[in-house]
């Protein structure tokens, strides 16, 4: 009878990670249904007197070429970040970081850097990840693995010993390696539009001179009205087209808009020179200033700017960017900023990035003014 002492002397175990994984393929835990089960496979206990794993002889992770080829190409890149990336150290078992090793390191050099504590992290996730795809399937390809359902797989086995903010941390990090970005996903923002450039003095005094030129008389009363409204009183393009005779009197012998807003408020605006003797004309009038005979005023301004884009050098008439020449025109001069924003309607929090678009067209005042202006403004002591 043929001895059996070799099979009886050798001490046999199950790989816990193969019983594992054919166990979650039964339950279809991972609903691998077009995989067949397979065996539980009988491996060696391996001894305290066993020599050293040998890293040539372990199986690699299973790269495709693609990836594989820029894994490469981004080593070649940045050899000291791929080198600082390998000598990290994993909280895995060392077996399986030497076989993923390739796998992660060349994963991770395809997010652009960003920092090394970043590049630290998406270490330590990704080794997590890689050896929680290696127990139950025997192999690690981001190509292959790092996919979203495996990702939510495994974050639902590890929801028990990591917290909340902990899981969602491991879910952007892994899909951002993922897609290769070296940030979070971030919800773009449609950049503010800035404010209109205003017209310069020469600018100014052509389009002036232009309007008073007109033959059209219609046309240059109205482009008048726009000018005085915009660029003397300072009113929005929609307080102007709104604007009646009953927004105008008269205090002290000088021309007073007095412009509501949408909570019954009104701000009273003063208007010197011809511009307030010309809309004095029209005080206690009820018809509106500009347009009168249009009953929809939702394009009145752009009708009125479509009829002067006919004659040149009117084409670029623009009323928000006479306003805007009005208020750096004002801030240029002695005016204190409590005045600046009563007149212009701005009120912090709701308007207050015009002024700060238009300083850098102010001209900054020499160093006598300075001197001036804050010993007139200086406190007492």
């Amino acid at each position: 009878m043929p001895s059996n002492t070799t099979q009886r002397g050798r001490k046999l175990s199950v790989d816990p990670s193969a019983v594992r994984a054919l166990m979650d393929r039964q339950i279809r835990h991972y609903e691998e249904d077009s995989d067949p089960p397979q065996p539980s496979i009988v491996t060696a206990k391996p001894t305290d007197h066993q020599p050293p794993i040998d890293d040539e002889k372990l199986s690699p992770a299973s790269e495709g070429r693609a990836t594989a080829a820029l894994r490469v190409e981004a080593e070649r890149l940045d050899p000291q970040r791929a080198e600082a990336l390998r000598r990290v150290q994993p909280k895995i078992p060392m077996a399986t970081s030497r076989i993923v090793r390739d796998a992660v390191v060349g994963q991770i050099l395809l997010v652009p850097f960003k920092s090394a504590d970043s590049d630290q992290t998406m270490c330590s996730v990704l080794y997590a990840f890689a050896d929680y795809v290696y127990e139950r399937k025997g192999d690690f390809c981001p190509d292959q693995h790092l996919t979203a359902r495996l990702i939510e797989h495994y974050l639902a086995d590890r929801q028990r010993e990591l917290a909340p903010s902990s899981l969602s941390t491991h879910r952007s990090t892994l899909l951002r390696i993922r897609e290769g970005h070296p940030d979070k996903p971030r919800r773009a923002r449609i950049p503010r539009k800035v404010s209109a450039l205003p017209y310069t003095q020469d600018e100014w005094l052509t389009l002036r001179r232009r309007v008073d030129g007109l033959v059209d008389q219609d046309l240059r009363t109205e482009l008048m009205k726009v000018l005085d409204l915009t660029g003397e009183a300072g009113l929005r393009t929609q307080e102007a087209i709104h604007a009646t005779g009953h927004w105008i009197c008269i205090v002290d012998d000088v021309t007073l808009l007095q412009i509501p807003n949408r909570h019954g408020e009104f701000r009273e605006v003063p208007v010197f020179g011809a511009a307030g003797d010309r809309l004095a004309r029209f005080r206690g009038t009820s018809q509106y200033l500009l347009a009168p005979t249009l009953t929809n005023r939702d394009n009145v301004m752009s009708k009125v700017r479509a009829r002067a884009a006919k004659h040149p050098g009117l084409d670029h008439l623009d009323p928000i960017r006479a306003r805007n020449s009005w208020l750096v025109f004002l801030m240029q001069r002695r005016v204190p900023s409590t005045v600046l924003w009563a007149v212009a309607g701005v009120k912090p929090g709701s308007g207050g990035h015009t002024i700060s678009d238009l300083m850098v067209h102010a001209a900054t005042p020499d160093t006598s003014a300075i001197v001036r202006d804050l010993n007139y403004a200086r406190i007492p002591r």
